[in-house]
């Protein structure tokens, strides 16, 4: 009798622990949700099929961003506010529309495509 509510003891110990574990994925989780990244963002110019011009200085902007190596669904909306153009890149800081985004799969120095549907406007290199 005493082995077997020994086990249940360390049951319920394991599935209380447990239980904290899940609590502090979950916030960190909601904290990811909102961590955001920096880029530099070059604009494709129209003559080579990009955007007549680069969104104004302090636009909200919600282009998508292909993520290749999510073979899953390498489609995904970032949100930044456009900053001061130089020349015909920006430094901007980027989040993603969705938690469930796997933008734990970027890579620093990597490139990716910025999307309008799917019409390439720009590149993102994430620094």
């Amino acid at each position: 009798m005493y082995y077997c509510q020994h086990l249940d003891n360390i049951g319920q110990a394991f599935y209380s622990r447990l239980d904290v574990l899940n609590k502090l994925f979950d916030s960190v989780k909601e904290v990811l949700r909102f961590m955001y990244y920096k880029a530099i963002v070059k604009w494709i110019s129209k003559q080579n099929g990009g955007r007549v011009s680069p969104p104004p200085e302090g636009t909200r902007y919600c282009p998508l961003i292909k993520i290749d190596n999510y073979a899953e669904n390498p489609d995904w909306s970032i949100d930044f506010v456009c900053t001061k153009l130089n020349k015909d890149a920006m430094f901007i800081e980027f989040t993603s529309l969705s938690e469930e985004a796997p933008l734990h799969l970027l890579s620093i120095n990597e490139v990716y495509g910025i999307y309008e549907g799917k019409k390439k406007v720009a590149e993102l290199k994430l620094i």
